[in-house]
C-alpha cells in the first residue's frame, strides 16, 4: 500500500498510518519538517548496532538500543494521532515516553523510517 504524505510546513510532515488495521482513517504521525542530520544519522547507527552480534564493534543490546531510540524520538519531537490495539488514543510521547513500549515493532519501524526520511523534504519553494 502506498503511504500518503502531506507536507504542512508549520506542523511538520503528516504521515498516514492506514496500513495498521487498529488505526482509524486519519490517524497519523507528525515529524518536524526538518529533522537534523545528526538525528537521522544516530537512528541509522543505532539500527546498525542493534543488528550486530555481541562482541562486534558497535554492538548495542536491545534495551540499550531501545533507550537510545526513544531518547532521539523525544528530542526530535515526533507527535501523533496514534491508537492502541483497542482503537483508543495513545498519549503523546512527550507526555508519557513509556508509550513507545505500547506500540508494535512494525509501528516503531514505520515511525523510524519516516524520521530518517524526513531529512530529504523538498525546500518550501519546491512545493508551490
Amino acid at each position: 500500500m502506498t503511504k500518503r504524505r502531506e507536507i504542512t510546513w508549520h506542523e511538520g510532515i503528516t504521515v498516514s498510518s492506514e496500513e495498521f488495521p487498529s488505526h482509524k482513517p486519519g490517524s497519523h504521525i507528525v515529524v518536524p519538517p526538518r529533522v537534523k542530520r545528526k538525528h537521522a544519522r544516530a537512528v541509522r547507527e543505532i539500527m546498525r548496532g542493534a543488528q550486530l552480534k555481541p562482541g562486534e564493534d558497535g554492538y548495542l543490546g536491545p534495551e540499550e538500543a531501545d533507550k537510545k531510540l526513544v531518547d532521539i524520538l523525544l528530542e526530535i519531537g515526533v507527535r501523533w494521532n496514534w491508537l492502541d490495539a483497542e482503537g483508543g488514543p495513545l498519549p503523546q510521547p512527550e507526555d508519557d515516553p513509556s508509550v513507545y513500549d505500547e506500540i508494535s515493532e512494525d509501528e516503531i519501524t514505520f515511525i523510524l523510517t519516516h524520521v530518517t526520511d524526513g531529512t530529504r523534504i523538498p525546500p518550501r519553494s519546491a512545493t508551490g
